[in-house]
């Protein structure tokens, strides 16, 4: 079986995917990556479904209580190299899906990496500074939320001298210069008891994976009222939804309008000359987000993603492959 693991793995980094996509069906196993953040279809006689077993096996999932969804964590060496995974299944009384992602293949960047765009660069440099308030970021999956925040973070701990704490699930990076913590529901650590003790180590900025619960959202306001600028996710495609989003948690609208000072929607998009991939944002900050608030739309100055999108097209920066996917995508 290690055999076929260790062919997988070979698959996945060959292919840069970020995840591999198992859906087990009366004993057929269907697969597929996610390739540089697109769903490409594999052949099926690749892998059986003994390796589906054994991967729920080494993630150590409780093997006897497949009713309940479960995530595990593994790690392999490859090449030389330390490679962790995080596999997670969901299981109905037909069919068995499980999702296996590569959490650790990423080089430290650089703000000026991750943006080409000076006046965007300048505004993630003050979310850096450790003012106070709620930063949401989002974007799909695959469109490099983590590796912004991790930048953010980096930024934030080395070149501005913040005392940083992460509440993660899983930690997908890992850097030794802030504090990382890992949710473990097991052992009671949820985000909503994660962000108390966090809050009793006196960090300047404080980042939490994603918004997933009323509570969640509840105690990411909380930590960002009390003077800390907080940095977290939310699963939506434009800034406007980002925003929909926390009303719908239960967030009222005059607690946004205190505590909000950043929204941001991400892509990775194709370059024009194919060698690699570059990301975009759509940001709304400043004058822009107080007139969103007062008029419940987004102003005219404002360049949403797909206007970000044709304008990287037009000055000849990303491929129009990329282009028409991403706008057929928005």
């Amino acid at each position: 079986m290690e055999e076929l693991l260790s062919s997988l793995i070979h698959l996945m980094l060959a292919r840069q995917a970020s995840d591999a996509h198992f859906v087990l069906k009366e004993g057929r196993l269907h697969f597929q990556l996610r390739c540089l953040g697109k769903m490409d279809d594999q052949d099926d006689g690749i892998f059986d479904a003994k390796l589906f077993q054994y991967l729920k096996y080494v993630s150590h999932l409780d093997l006897g209580d497949l009713a309940r969804p479960q995530s595990g964590n593994l790690t392999r060496v490859y090449h030389g190299k330390k490679l962790q995974f995080r596999f997670s299944l969901l299981c109905t009384n037909e069919i068995q899906t499980g999702v296996l992602r590569l959490l650790n293949q990423h080089s430290f960047k650089t703000l000026e990496e991750i943006c080409t765009d000076p006046q965007q660069q300048k505004v993630l440099l003050s979310l850096c500074q450790g003012r106070q308030g709620l930063s949401l970021f989002s974007g799909p999956t695959g469109s490099g939320k983590t590796t912004t925040l991790h930048v953010l973070l980096r930024t934030a701990a080395l070149c501005c001298q913040k005392q940083v704490i992460t509440l993660e699930d899983p930690i997908e990076i890992q850097d030794s210069n802030y504090v990382q913590l890992q949710i473990n529901e097991k052992s009671g650590l949820t985000y909503e008891t994660g962000i108390e003790q966090l809050l009793r180590h006196d960090p300047d900025v404080i980042m939490i994976g994603e918004i997933r619960s009323s509570a969640t959202a509840r105690m990411a306001l909380r930590a960002a009222l009390s003077g800390h600028s907080v940095f977290t996710t939310v699963h939506a495609k434009t800034c406007s939804e980002v925003l929909t989003r926390l009303l719908e948690f239960g967030v009222e609208q005059h607690e946004m309008r205190q505590i909000v000072s950043f929204v941001s929607t991400q892509r990775l998009v194709m370059k024009a000359d194919r060698e690699g991939r570059m990301c975009l944002y759509e940001m709304l900050y400043g004058d822009d987000l107080n007139d969103y608030f007062q008029c419940g739309h987004l102003p005219k100055s404002h360049r949403t993603m797909k206007q970000q999108l044709l304008n990287a097209f037009h000055q000849g920066y990303i491929a129009e492959e990329g282009l028409l996917d991403e706008v057929s995508y928005e």
